[in-house]
């Protein structure tokens, strides 16, 4: 826990309760000052919940406000064991009441001193504590950076892959699953925690185990490491789908149990706890479970109704339990599965199982850790009980860790002297045993589990199978910093795409001042396009942009030309230029927005949308005058009119860090595209740029920056290559011209834009020092790249139709 955050959180409510020193002698009118009153009471009553929520969420997480708090508030603890927690209800309790004593004085002291004349240096006096206290209370600078840290991004879909897995294999596994709350690897550590482990540690002499298994954005908690694990994607608090969590639980995700549901297997939970908490039983009813127990539906079995704790079961009683499930199962013709989750390591401080009497670690002092050994124990017990009877002959059990240790555990600060990683580990028929160090995630352990049941290797979400060849998200960036920030970038992407929507009606409404499509009780941004069947079920939900990516792979003539089949009915609501391929008349509004409805293959409808906003009346008759050869020609307009023709390129630098991708793109005069294009720097007039791009390999830059390595773009300026009163363009004194910013390193020189309407005449002025065989002769209006080094020795040159854009992308590496 973040003890220091904590003494300034209380610095700062002491701060507060010292305006009222002030505001009491703030004086004026009787009535005058009433609005003034009823402004000190509410910031009051705010600074309160809030400071105090932050002293309770710190204690849990040990960063206070983070996404599992916000998750958990608004999705309900019903069910969860309060009675550990009854101290900090009552730290909140008792804040809120000095701050409500603070109040009720203050409003006596101001009654009694009546009508005074106004002080200006009081009010101002007792502003500036209150704005101390706001500046410096950790609870308001944690809730900031949180909100802003929740950027937008889109690149998602480059990483993010709908499972595609065959439809079957000759012996199907069975699995078991075993979730081991906050049972991270460091307690297997035995320097750190010397014997604490084992049962567990001779399990994985015969398993395979992975040891580079980090917690990343989103899995920090039990029900996002459930949700990480299982479906590839972490578990971001939702805000605008305001029909989440209603019926069903992120229906549109494909999960572990939605692809082994689909290859005829029974699969079932069992947890000690209530499956209501934080929509535990929702989610495995959601995604192809049969059977969701938990503390409610277990407790009839249970032969001691008394033998309970504040969660729900005991270790030993659930194992028991699930034991002799696995034996009924057993008996089974179908393939099957059983999840399940522990009690017995829950913070703060684990549940003893009466089994367990005789199990101290240590001189007991840690109970935290004599729990975590009972459990080891349990688990050895019932792993040694289905090797007997031959359970796990054609069996795969997986042991993993829900998420990492929490805050408040007494065992924190040793966990804390070794790097800290999820364990998980995996044994039974073809499991070699041995030791797995990839760089891996929570997010990547259904597609590695999916592998060990037979069905090969397939990416599942944002997962990886970490035996297979395709890199981890882990792998694709440089560090865990970065790719925490990119995962709270596609916080917004992630629950429009897969949280669930409503179902359409007759129609919607398009609300231009928020940029929104309105349908029922849920917003979603534009520009945007949304399939749906014509029953009015949404299928999918894709955001364009206008922001140039490699391969157009975000505009929406990507999405309709690639994922959309001729029949299938979409709204799409975009920039009427782009739109203007499917429906010609909108070209004359070029940046304004409109909307087309209907499909490829039939006619639609399309229109402006005005500042007052617009209603669509939706087609749901795909068939309706339908043709596969309109969509054919469509398909091909989209293609050539609304999409660059790419090209890539490969660059060799000097240094060892590989770079990402930059892009360059020239549009030509009638392009739909829009303008030309160098790696964020757009040229909007006509006519042939300069530029140089730089990069950095500052990591403390880069890093403030998040991102892997910086590029920076200099508009060297325009080449009068058809101005009369000029000489020959000379590119090197140009560039000579132009110095580099010290901290960068010259990449790439490129020439870009499109050919001025002065060059009808033709071209006066073509550089003398560089060989480019492209320029010279090409008509007015067409996009021209050119790529150059600092020799200018040309690495690229190529030069399109006036109605179409061009593009590369360039790849340097060592």
């Amino acid at each position: 826990m973040n003890i220091d955050s904590n003494y300034m959180s209380c610095f700062s409510m002491i701060l507060f309760l010292f305006s009222f020193v002030f505001f009491i002698n703030v004086g004026g009118g009787k009535y005058k000052k009433i609005p003034f009153v009823i402004c000190v009471v509410i910031c009051t009553v705010v600074f309160s919940l809030l400071s105090a929520g932050y002293l309770v969420a710190n204690w849990f997480t040990g960063r206070g406000f983070d996404d599992s708090v916000f998750y958990h508030l608004r999705f309900g603890t019903e069910g969860a064991g309060i009675g550990e927690f009854i101290p900090l209800i009552m730290l909140f309790a008792c804040i809120q009441l000095v701050f409500i004593i603070a109040i009720i004085f203050y409003l006596r002291a101001i009654i009694k001193r009546g009508s005074k004349k106004w002080s200006i240096t009081y009010t101002a006096m007792g502003l500036f504590s209150v704005g101390a206290a706001v500046f410096c209370s950790p609870a308001t600078i944690n809730l900031t950076a949180w909100i802003f840290n929740s950027t937008s991004s889109t690149d998602f879909s480059l990483y993010f892959e709908t499972p595609q897995v065959p439809d079957n294999v000759d012996k199907p596994k069975n699995v078991i699953y075993f979730y081991l709350e906050g049972m991270e690897r460091n307690y297997f550590n035995d320097e750190l925690f010397p014997g604490l482990m084992p049962e567990l540690k001779k399990i994985e002499q015969q398993s395979m185990s992975f040891t580079d298994i980090q917690q990343v954005a989103g899995t920090s908690w039990t029900m996002a490491g459930m949700v990480g694990s299982q479906c590839g994607l972490p578990l971001l608090t939702p805000f605008t789908n305001h029909e989440f969590f209603m019926k069903t639980f992120m229906p549109d995700v494909v999960c572990l149990g939605d692809i082994l549901r689909a290859k005829d297997y029974h699969l079932e939970f069992m947890g000690g706890a209530d499956t209501a908490f934080a929509g535990k039983g929702l989610f495995y009813q959601s995604h192809g479970f049969a059977s969701v127990q938990g503390a409610k539906e277990l407790l009839p079995g249970n032969p001691d109704a008394s033998y309970v704790n504040s969660w729900g079961l005991y270790d030993d009683t659930l194992y028991t339990l699930i034991l002799n499930r696995i034996r009924e199962l057993k008996k089974s013709s179908k393939p099957w599965g059983m999840f399940s989750i522990n009690i017995g390591t829950h913070q703060p401080e684990g549940y003893m199982s009466r089994e367990c009497q005789g199990i101290q670690y240590g001189d007991g002092s840690d109970k935290l850790l004599s729990a975590a050994q009972c459990t080891d124990y349990l688990l050895g017990k019932m792993y040694r009980m289905l090797k007997e009877e031959g359970i796990l002959d054609d069996t795969v059990v997986i042991f993993a860790s829900d998420h990492l240790s929490p805050v408040m555990v007494k065992p924190y600060n040793t966990l804390e002297k070794a790097e800290r990683h999820n364990f998980m580990m995996l044994t039974g028929p073809g499991v070699a045993a041995g030791v797995n160090d990839r760089k891996g995630s929570s997010l990547d352990i259904a597609s590695t589990l999916l592998n060990y049941l037979g069905y090969g290797s397939h990416a599942i979400g944002l997962g990886r199978d970490l035996n297979g060849e395709q890199p981890t998200l882990r792998e694709s960036f440089s560090s865990d910093a970065l790719l925490k920030a990119k995962i709270f970038s596609w916080r917004s992407i992630i629950e429009m795409t897969f949280s669930g929507y409503p179902t359409l009606t007759d129609s919607l409404y398009v609300e231009t001042k928020k940029q929104e499509v309105v349908t029922g009780n849920t917003s979603l941004r534009y520009p945007i396009l949304i399939n749906y069947t014509p029953e009015g079920k949404i299928e999918g939900v894709w955001y364009p942009t206008d922001t140039v990516s490699e391969k157009d792979v975000f505009s929406g003539a990507f999405y309709l030309t690639e994922m959309v089949s001729n029949n299938q009915l979409f709204l799409w609501v975009d920039r009427c230029r782009n739109i203007s391929t499917l429906a010609a008349d909108l070209q004359r509004y070029r940046e304004g927005h409109c909307f087309y409805n209907g499909s490829l293959a039939a006619e639609g409808s399309s229109g402006l949308i005005s500042d007052a906003g617009a209603t669509v009346h939706l087609i749901f008759d795909r068939q309706k005058g339908a043709s596969t050869t309109r969509a054919n020609i469509l398909r091909e307009n989209l293609l050539t009119k609304n999409m660059a023709q790419w090209d890539s390129l490969s660059l060799k630098v000097k240094e060892g860090l590989a770079k990402p991708r930059f892009i360059v793109l020239a549009g030509g005069a009638d392009a739909l595209v829009g303008q030309s294009y160098v790696q964020g720097t757009e040229f909007k007039k006509p006519g042939l740029f300069l530029a140089r791009v730089n990069y950095t390999l500052d990591q403390e830059y880069a890093l403030r920056n998040k991102a892997a390595v910086i590029y920076s773009v200099e508009t060297l300026g325009a080449l009068p290559i058809c101005d009369n009163k000029q000489g020959p363009v000379q590119l090197e004194a140009l560039i000579k011209k132009y110095p580099v910013n010290e901290k960068f390193t010259p990449l790439m020189y490129a020439i870009v834009g499109n050919v001025a309407e002065q060059c009808g005449k033709g071209f006066t002025n073509l550089p003398q020092d560089i060989r480019l065989s492209e320029l010279d002769g090409l008509s007015v209006g067409s996009p021209y790249i050119a790529l150059f080094d600092e020799g200018l020795e040309v690495k690229y040159e190529k030069s399109g139709a006036r109605d179409r854009a061009i593009a590369v992308s360039v790849a340097a590496a060592d």
